[in-house]
């Protein structure tokens, strides 16, 4: 397993002053942030062309990969919206950051399957549909789609919700466990229990309960050593990719720095299958 961590760590500030910094920890894997009504719409300019191009020569220079992008996230871009015209601006968004990184070599689009829940069946229902279409361009250029497990209220917060999407998909689409969102749900266990191999990109970040933190790991409550056990039960081999909340106390510095360490003693945690 290998560490990563997501530009999320820096969303208020624009990704490319930060990318020294990320070589400096020797941070060489991360996922790419893209649009949210709180982040900078400076941080990564996904939908154009020359900064693309440019981004991508700082990536090769720094010894740096993006093997990863979040799809936007907001209110109004929501691929279950019962608004059949902003679920198509969400579906046009996504494709933009699939392009973007198809430009930068990366291989997992990480997709939030819905919004708050206002009537379960049928926002499954589009966001299946919105799904298909969504793992239809990915597969013209070799990118694995990847559903987010949701925070609690939210269109894919249960098992049953992930699990009846991925049944409208192929194979190769699977789920990027987000530790913390299972947490609040209490079923970060059950989940990885239920999806085995089809979890294939995570999100690590831990909290107390309370609400969403994006913490480090061993900053709050999750067990970190059963996790990884299991981690290693269901053959995970992807990257240990850390969502961790930029704060005032928290300094990207010490984001990087405490990714680090955290990574170490997880991976002190993963102990071979009898």
């Amino acid at each position: 397993m290998e560490l990563g961590v997501g530009s999320f760590a820096c969303y208020k500030q624009e990704l490319v002053d930060f990318l020294p910094l990320f070589a400096q920890f020797n941070i060489r894997q991360m996922e790419l942030w893209t649009f949210s009504s709180f982040a900078n719409p400076l941080h990564f300019k996904y939908k154009d062309e020359e900064y693309l191009e440019d981004f991508l020569a700082l990536l090769l220079k720094y010894n740096l990969r993006a093997p990863s992008i979040h799809a936007p996230i907001d209110s109004e871009v929501n691929i279950s919206s019962p608004d059949p015209a902003l679920r198509e601006e969400a579906l046009k968004e996504t494709i933009k950051t699939i392009d973007a990184l198809a430009k930068l070599g990366g291989k997992i689009l990480v997709v939030h399957p819905g919004g708050k829940l206002m009537a379960r069946e049928k926002q499954l229902n589009l966001a299946s549909r919105s799904l298909q279409r969504i793992e239809s361009y990915c597969r013209k250029l070799n990118i694995r789609l990847s559903l987010e497990n949701m925070l609690p209220g939210y269109v894919g917060s249960k098992v049953e919700d992930l699990e009846y999407l991925l049944t409208s998909l192929s194979p190769r689409a699977g789920i990027c466990l987000d530790t913390g969102h299972g947490f609040l749900n209490e079923n970060l266990f059950e989940l990885m229990d239920a999806m085995g191999e089809r979890v294939f990109h995570l999100h690590i970040q831990d909290t107390h309960g309370g609400s969403d933190e994006h913490l480090l790991p061993f900053q709050g409550e999750i067990d970190w050593e059963k996790f990884m056990i299991k981690l290693t039960q269901i053959h995970y081999e992807g990257i240990l990719m850390m969502e961790i909340r930029e704060g005032k106390n928290n300094s990207l510095e010490g984001i990087l720095a405490g990714a680090r360490c955290a990574f170490e003693k997880l991976t002190s945690f993963s102990f071979p299958l009898a």
